[in-house]
């Protein structure tokens, strides 16, 4: 076989191969989220990460700013914050120029520093002049780990009955609140179910649940209850695990037992008296109307 014919059949064969690679990588490359969101303002496509940040006290956080000219000349675009929140609020360089289709990044530092008079929130604006007016809010919220949860979260739960009869689940509603605007993050939930004063777990230790917290959530937790199960108060302590940090909640359920489960003599069930009840009744009620219509024949004879 020629030489040349053999080269054009190993071409035919590779590129198919060659197509479905480069689909593969085109499929990858739009599946990777985007965590920037894209504005365009006149000639310039800005890619702008989330300026509303909480950043605890003494440390900081980068949110990198891309900016595209998609105009036909170079232009200079010129950034600056009010001087009062320049030690809070840090850009890496006060001017961009670009190149025609060209990109630059600016990065901004939000600073974990708390203002003399105890302030911990700033809300403020990036301003942007030269070939492009225009703003970029900024929101941030300084804080302690010690505070974080009471700033970002709150957790709270409740008993959906206070009162259960023995063999039904002990169920419990917990609610979940992200504080921060935009800004979602991971939330483990770990369970303790304990009887009155006892520290005997009633659940299984290892269970949690996991999730991403967007914005308000509400999960129902049951537990079910057998005859081993002692009656009285029961707890559900619910820990959150999320921020490298922890708060811990609490609700309170009764289990008891129904009246007619009770047993006389620690052996006979009260609902056996039912039947037994019933069963004297009609006897009663049937030997009372039978005798009245005896006593009646007798009058007449």
């Amino acid at each position: 076989m020629p030489l040349r014919l053999l080269l054009n059949k190993a071409h035919v064969h590779k590129q198919p191969r060659a197509l479905i690679f480069a689909l593969i990588i085109m499929l990858w490359a739009m599946a990777i989220p985007c965590s920037m969101a894209q504005e365009i303002k006149g000639d310039f496509e800005f890619s702008v990460g989330n300026l509303e940040k909480v950043v605890q006290t003494d440390t900081f956080e980068d949110i990198d700013i891309n900016v595209k000219n998609r105009g036909g000349s170079t232009a200079s675009l010129y950034f600056g914050v009010d001087e009062k929140y320049a030690n809070v609020i840090r850009i890496s360089t006060p001017r961009l120029t670009i190149n025609p289709g060209d990109s630059q990044t600016l990065r901004v530092v939000l600073v974990g520093d708390v203002a003399p008079d105890g302030k911990r929130t700033y809300e403020t604006d990036i301003k942007v002049k030269g070939d492009l007016f225009d703003s970029l809010p900024v929101k941030l919220v300084v804080s302690s780990a010690s505070k974080v949860h009471i700033e970002s979260f709150y957790l709270e739960e409740s008993a959906i009955d206070k009162e259960v009869n023995r063999g039904k689940p002990l169920a419990f509603r917990i609610n979940m609140h992200n504080l921060l605007s935009n800004n979602p993050f991971n939330v483990t939930l770990k369970y303790a179910l304990k009887y009155q004063g006892s520290e005997e777990l009633h659940n299984d230790p290892k269970a949690q649940d996991e999730m991403q917290l967007d914005t308000t959530q509400t999960l129902i937790k049951s537990f079910p209850t057998d005859e081993t199960f002692p009656l009285g108060d029961y707890n559900l302590d619910v820990t959150a695990y999320y921020l490298n940090t922890s708060q811990t909640t609490s609700a309170l359920a009764i289990l008891v037992q129904p009246f007619y489960m009770y047993r006389m003599f620690g052996f006979f069930p009260l609902w056996w008296l039912l039947p037994i009840l019933l069963a004297l009744v009609t006897g009663t009620a049937g030997y009372i109307i039978v005798r009245k219509k005896i006593e009646e024949k007798k009058k007449y004879h």
